[in-house]
């Protein structure tokens, strides 16, 4: 391009033209009207920089990314190292210990590194959102959520503001915290010294130049576009990797990424003046997907049991972030616990179902009441806790009177004073109590079987049908080796299921007299 401008200067001279001084004329015209388009694409509006300099300014960004992928790279290769040492053969994951050891030596500034990046012993570490090195007297803040160090300039934090904060957390960890707003977006705007064009604008003005007898700057954009293509496709193997290592299958053969490796991607990423937007919001859902799995392990460790809201919401965010919990490593366990709760949940409610239905026959909800009993004691092998389906089944599966039915508020209840039974009181022949609260409560109230077992006759008319009743519980309080316990300040307990008693589950007998007064 050079040339062909020297030598239309020499032939524009002369006072003679030709088809050659035209076309001389018409290469250089189009190869001024490309870099001024190229120009425009690349140089912003403020800055007087030529296309030549915006490009170095590019070029310089894609090797400082393309330097401290491999830089981290080595990092990650010492963590491999160490946990193959610790485990020998065996595949396993990279300790959150084993990670801060080895990226120790890569630590942010602390007052002892600053002396060393001083005195010339820096080993290439590059800082901020601006990716630049160590610069003695700048004021830099530490994130306490990652430990990275930030110019105080480049994240909009003022000395004052400085002295004041108990915790800082940087604009990246906001964003993977899903806490951005336009803290990152803000900062990286301010640190942008190009248009950042994308990659596809910048391959569409090298194509242009292609076609061009000569272009001014042609080679530089193709250098850069090869650098920028070359850390691209490390990066998005690298990604690959991680996320293979996250699959339940073939997982266990591979090894995450580390913080550390992910981080420096997004810092990366997000300092190129090549538009890597995409790149940064497929580090950022990775990262994202790392600390939604260290929540799921947080709410199973040393034996917990989260709440279903909270399982339930665990694996909303792994749809939001596309992960299926089913395939994931870590959410697996997630998923099975819920798929055991829900399983558990749909049989509860169908023995609740039954029991509170007025319609239910006497011998579906006596298998109602044992399916019942039957859950709360499933309920303590869940890896989810159901809390209050376990107290309602309780509740429920504990039948009460002749009738042997639930506990229904609507109905009120008169406790024996010989023994632990509760009776309706039309079950027993005793007028229930109205709105005012009267009603049949006699001062010494036995009960059928009580009166069964003593060998006396029962004070009331029992409606029809009630004798077989009697009887037939009668026997089963036999079977279960029962006998008369007599007293009002005796333990309730229930005839036929005594494992389902518990607080709340009968009847007190104050509760009997709030119940006996509506």
């Amino acid at each position: 391009m050079v040339r062909l401008r020297l030598l239309w200067a020499s032939v524009s001279e002369l006072p003679v033209t030709s088809a050659l001084c035209r076309q001389v004329a018409g290469a250089v015209g189009q190869a001024e009207a490309w870099v001024e388009r190229c120009r425009r694409a690349v140089v912003k509006r403020s800055a007087d920089a030529t296309l030549g300099e915006a490009l170095e300014v590019i070029g310089a960004t894609i090797d400082n990314a393309v330097a401290q992928f491999e830089r981290q790279l080595e990092v990650e290769k010492k963590l491999v190292a160490a946990a193959e040492e610790r485990r020998g053969e065996q595949a396993g994951a990279v300790t959150g210990d084993e990670e801060a050891d080895a990226a120790q030596a890569s630590a942010p500034p602390s007052p002892t590194r600053a002396a060393a990046a001083a005195a010339g012993d820096d080993s290439g570490t590059l800082y901020c959102l601006c990716q630049r090195p160590y610069e003695p007297g700048a004021n830099m803040i530490s994130c306490d959520s990652c430990g990275e160090w930030f110019h105080m300039r480049c994240v909009g934090v003022s000395l004052a503001q400085s002295k004041s904060l108990r915790e800082y957390c940087c604009p990246v960890c906001a964003a993977v915290a899903g806490r951005e707003g336009a803290g990152l977006a803000a900062a990286l705007a301010r640190l942008r010294r190009t248009k950042r064009p994308s990659r596809a604008a910048l391959g569409a003005l090298l194509e242009q130049a292609r076609a061009l007898a000569a272009a001014a700057e042609e080679a530089a954009l193709e250098l850069a576009l090869v650098k920028f293509d070359r850390w691209a496709t490390a990066a998005a193997r690298a990604m690959e990797v991680h996320e293979a290592s996250r699959r339940l299958e073939g997982g266990e053969r591979m090894l995450p990424l580390s913080a550390g490796m992910l981080l420096q991607l997004l810092r990366s990423a997000a300092s190129l003046e090549i538009d890597a937007g995409a790149v940064a919001e497929r580090i950022l859902s990775l990262l994202r997907g790392n600390a939604w799995r260290e929540d799921v392990e947080a709410a199973f460790a040393a034996g917990a049991r989260p709440e279903a809201q909270v399982a339930e919401a665990l694996r909303d965010r792994a749809v939001a972030l596309g992960i299926r919990p089913e395939s994931d490593v870590v959410g697996c366990r997630l998923a099975a616990a819920l798929r055991a709760f829900e399983a558990w949940k749909a049989r509860a409610d169908q023995a609740l179902a039954v029991l509170t239905a007025a319609a239910s026959s006497d011998e579906q909800v006596r298998a109602a009441s044992a399916a019942a009993a039957a859950l709360v004691r499933e309920a303590q092998a869940l890896a989810i806790a159901p809390t209050g389906d376990v107290d309602l089944l309780k509740e429920r599966s504990t039948l009460y009177c002749l009738c042997q039915r639930p506990y229904d508020e609507q109905r009120p209840l008169l406790g024996c004073d010989h023994c632990s039974n509760w009776y309706h009181y039309e079950c027993v022949g005793l007028r229930s109590p109205g709105e005012s609260g009267a009603g049949d409560e006699p001062d010494d109230f036995r009960c059928p079987l009580c009166c069964r077992r003593a060998g006396v006759a029962f004070d009331f008319a029992l409606p029809p049908g009630s004798d077989e009743r009697v009887a037939r519980l009668a026997e089963g309080s036999k079977a279960a080796g029962e006998g008369e316990q007599a007293g009002r300040g005796k333990q309730a307990s229930h005839p036929v299921h005594p494992e389902t008693a518990g607080p709340g589950a009968v009847p007190s007998p104050r509760k009997r007299q709030r119940l006996g007064s509506h």
